[in-house]
C-alpha cells in the first residue's frame, strides 16, 4: 500500500470510523462481487430476495429503493471522504469497486480494487463528475431495469449521500474548501457534459418551515412502505408521510 494510502488509512478513526467501518481492505476473507457482478439481473434478484425474506415481504420498488439506499451510502460516503482527503478521485469503476454483502443481503461494505486505496489521475474537481459518470449513472440505470420505481427517487437516493457527505467532509481541516466547493456544485448544475440535464440538480434542497431551514428531497424515496423500517422525518417531501414519521420517531 503507497506511503498516501497508509496515510489516508491512519485518519480513519474518530469522525471518520463510518467511513472506516464501510470500507474493506486487504486483509478482508468476505466474499464480494464488484458492482457489475452484484447488479447484474440474476445476483440482484437473488440479493432483493434475502433482503425481502429478512423484512418479510417479497422484493418490490419499495424495498429495492431502501436496498439501493444501503448500495449507494457504501459507494459514496467511503468514496467522496476519501477522495476530498487525497484531493483526487478513488478508483470506483464498476469493475474495479466490490461489495461485501451481510447475510441479509445488504450491501455493507465497499473493497476497493485488490482491496487497497487506489486514487486516478484526476484532479480534484473531477472526484464527483468521476463518481457520476464512471459509477453512479451505470449503477443507476441497472437499478431501475429491476424494478417500476422511478429514476428521480434512485437519483434523490444518491443525492440525499452525496450532498451529506460533501457537507460533512468540507469541515474536516485536511480537505481542501475548493474542492469541496467544487463537489457541491456539480450537484447545483443544470446541464451536464453533451447537454444532459442533471438529475441531482435540487433533488436535495433547503426550504424555511415554521422559522427553520429545513433539508428536503424533491421526490419520496418510498422506503415508508418496508414494515419496521424508520421513516425519513423532516426529509420526507410528502406532508402526511412526513408528519406520521415525525410521530413515530419523536
Amino acid at each position: 500500500m503507497s506511503g498516501d494510502a497508509d496515510r489516508l488509512t491512519a485518519m480513519l478513526d474518530g469522525p471518520l470510523a463510518l467511513v472506516r467501518a464501510k470500507l474493506s481492505l486487504h486483509p478482508d476473507a468476505r466474499p464480494a462481487e464488484t458492482a457489475t457482478e452484484l447488479l447484474e439481473e440474476k445476483r440482484l434478484s437473488a440479493a432483493l430476495a434475502r433482503h425481502g425474506n429478512h423484512h418479510g415481504l417479497a422484493p418490490d420498488a419499495f424495498l429495492l429503493s431502501l436496498w439501493s439506499q444501503k448500495y449507494l451510502a457504501v459507494v459514496i460516503i467511503p468514496y467522496i471522504a476519501l477522495s476530498l482527503l487525497a484531493g483526487r478521485p478513488l478508483r470506483i469503476g464498476m469493475d474495479e469497486a466490490a461489495f461485501v454483502l451481510d447475510e441479509t443481503g445488504e450491501p455493507v461494505a465497499l473493497r476497493p480494487p485488490e482491496g487497497k486505496l487506489t486514487f486516478t489521475e484526476g484532479q480534484a474537481g473531477d472526484i464527483v463528475p468521476t463518481l457520476y459518470s464512471v459509477h453512479l449513472e451505470p449503477a443507476i440505470a441497472r437499478l431501475k431495469q429491476a424494478s417500476r420505481l422511478s429514476e428521480k427517487a434512485l437519483w434523490g437516493n444518491a443525492a440525499h449521500y452525496l450532498e451529506w457527505a460533501i457537507r460533512q467532509m468540507e469541515r474536516h481541516p485536511a480537505v481542501d474548501r475548493q474542492a469541496a466547493a467544487d463537489a457541491l456544485a456539480f450537484l447545483s448544475r443544470q446541464r451536464l457534459e453533451h447537454d444532459k440535464p442533471n438529475p441531482l440538480k435540487d433533488a436535495i434542497h433547503y426550504i424555511e418551515e415554521a422559522g427553520r431551514t429545513v433539508r428536503r428531497r424533491k421526490v419520496c424515496c418510498l422506503r415508508y412502505r418496508v414494515p419496521g423500517v424508520e421513516g425519513c422525518g423532516t426529509l420526507c417531501p410528502d406532508r402526511k408521510i412526513r408528519e406520521a414519521s415525525c410521530m413515530t420517531t419523536n
